[in-house]
């Protein structure tokens, strides 16, 4: 029973660390489009 719900929790685990890295990649490219934006605003005055 216990190994189960461990084993089940290690999973979970791996998922949630997994979704999150996409989530942070996914983050750091929209500021990077937003800072990409700016310099060009700031190169076209």
């Amino acid at each position: 029973m216990m190994k189960n719900e461990l084993s089940i929790n290690g999973a979970t685990k791996k998922k949630i660390v997994k979704n999150f890295s996409l989530d942070v990649k996914f983050e750091s490219r929209k500021i990077n489009s937003k800072l990409k934006r700016k310099i060009k605003m700031r190169q076209t005055d």
